[in-house]
């Protein structure tokens, strides 16, 4: 059960208006039904308000660009609390750099070389190591360059 305020359903549903007539009440029970859309149960009248398909593109349409965004936030934080210091001081000043202007394709790569351990990738990075042929080396190599060009300065 999710309870909002008039104000919080008012702004959730929005770009719907002229859909359903006034809500009314302070606290909705929003459910899901049946995957089409949502059931609003007004706690006042206990009226049921079907939104269907509209509801439900619309919420897609929003959580694709909300799904990348906690993407790139999860990744950032998994860059600046990796477990040992030295990878955070690669990687967390390396996804503050570029998380942003990264597309799908390229946040798979930082995520797949951020699945690597530690003590392998920081021998990677400091070219201690060859990596092995698993691993995206030439993702690896703007890693590589970047945390380089922050250790020159």
């Amino acid at each position: 059960m999710i309870l909002l305020t008039e104000g919080h359903l008012l702004a959730l549903l929005w770009p719907l208006a002229g859909t359903f007539g006034p809500l009314k009440g302070q606290i909705a029970d929003i459910q899901g039904h049946d995957g089409i859309g949502l059931t609003l149960l007004a706690n006042t009248r206990k009226e049921q308000v079907q939104i269907e398909n509209k509801i439900q593109s619309w919420v897609s349409q929003m959580t694709a660009g909300e799904e990348i965004a906690i993407r790139r936030k999860r990744l950032r934080y998994r860059a600046w609390h990796r477990g040992t210091k030295e990878m955070d001081l690669v990687l967390g000043p390396f996804a503050d750099a570029h998380l942003e202007n990264y597309d799908e394709a390229q946040l798979d790569k930082l995520e797949a070389l951020m699945n690597e351990e530690d003590p392998p990738l920081l021998k990677w990075v400091l070219r201690q190591e060859e990596p092995p042929a698993h691993v995206d080396r030439s993702f690896l190599d703007l890693l590589i360059a970047d945390h380089e060009a922050r250790v020159a300065r």
